[in-house]
């Protein structure tokens, strides 16, 4: 199943690094339900699979897998951490900052922004749905349940 997942997550990896980066600075995050994980294998298993994903694109990684059980969710991640070389480091920095900048203006009190609310495309809300959609994608006549079926559970209704 690990092999299975990390072919799932390659792309997204790869798809996760910044604009004109030249695949530097990727991170992917991921919050799935504990059902969801036990379905895939488990968090350890998964994070399994996304340090391989990341090994297979070159990536120094650094991972993490954290349980939050009073939300009955796993916090998953890698991040890649290869120093960037120079003509890429300004993207990766500016990418950073503009994320940074975007959820500043989603927290309370903050000053509404002067253009259209960002859709924050490197959000573990998204990546979350769009793993979900790889892998039903992948597996469509899987006997499991939807994986994005646990989600409405959870409060991500409007993902």
């Amino acid at each position: 199943m690990a092999q299975l997942l990390t072919e799932v997550l390659v792309p997204l990896l790869e798809r996760s690094s910044p604009d004109g980066a030249h695949g530097y600075g990727g991170r992917l995050q991921l919050v799935l339900g504990n059902l969801e994980a036990d379905r895939l294998g488990g968090a350890d298993l998964l994070q399994r699979a996304l340090s391989a994903a990341a090994r297979r694109l070159g990536w120094q990684e650094h991972g993490y897998c954290e349980d939050v059980p009073e939300a009955g969710e796993v916090l998953l991640g890698v991040e890649d951490v290869r120093e960037v070389p120079p003509p890429y480091g300004e993207v990766v920095e500016r990418a950073r900052a503009a994320e940074l900048h975007a959820v500043a203006n989603l927290l309370p009190g903050a000053q509404p922004p002067v253009s259209p609310r960002p859709t924050l495309i490197g959000t573990p809300r998204v990546q979350t749905s769009e793993f979900r959609a790889a892998v039903d994608r992948r597996y469509p006549a899987d006997p499991m349940p939807s994986l994005g079926a646990e989600h409405k559970q959870h409060g991500d209704e409007d993902l």
